[in-house]
């Protein structure tokens, strides 16, 4: 729950971004969203793990990783969309095409870009916010004897201690 978020305030952080933001700003932004990210990912992927008997872990490894692929498809799509529409709109708001983009237009450009990539990330953090809600809400079965099968516990134990 932590890492969610931490990964929310870099994306919202993220999401106000302008044209005249500060460099370091968006690296300290993009560093709080790979943390969240970072620690988010394998805090799901012990939790799919600990809630499936050992006989499913393939399984629900592979699954949980299929899912990431889609959603990470989906997201770039959607994000992807969201800004070059954004950009489009933008630039013709400054009067010109993405045809012909004079050097005066340059300057102007930075805050168009900085205006799509901050409808990005503010699509991002709406995306962030309703997972954690659904972490915040999802049930946590953990099965503390997922990793070994009943039977093989007291061998297991045994093999631990020395016995």
């Amino acid at each position: 729950i932590a890492c969610m978020l931490i990964m929310g305030l870099g994306t919202f952080l993220m999401s106000r971004i302008h044209g005249s933001t500060a460099e370091w700003q968006l690296w300290l932004n993009g560093a709080l969203m790979g943390l969240g990210m970072g620690g988010g990912v394998t805090a799901f992927l012990i939790a799919v793990q600990s809630s499936v008997a050992r006989k499913q872990l393939g399984a629900a490894t592979s699954t949980l990783q299929f899912m990431r692929n889609v959603g990470g498809t989906v997201g770039v799509s959607t994000f992807g969309t969201v800004m070059v529409s954004n950009l489009i709109q933008g630039l013709a708001r400054q009067g010109t095409t993405i045809n012909i983009v004079p050097p005066a237009v340059l300057a102007a450009m930075r805050d168009v870009l900085a205006d799509a990539i901050g409808a990005v990330f503010t699509l991002a953090f709406v995306a962030v916010v309703a997972a954690f809600l659904i972490v915040l809400f999802s049930p946590r079965p953990l099965r503390r004897d997922s990793t070994v099968p009943k039977e093989a516990q007291p061998e297991v134990m045994a093999e631990m201690t020395g016995d």
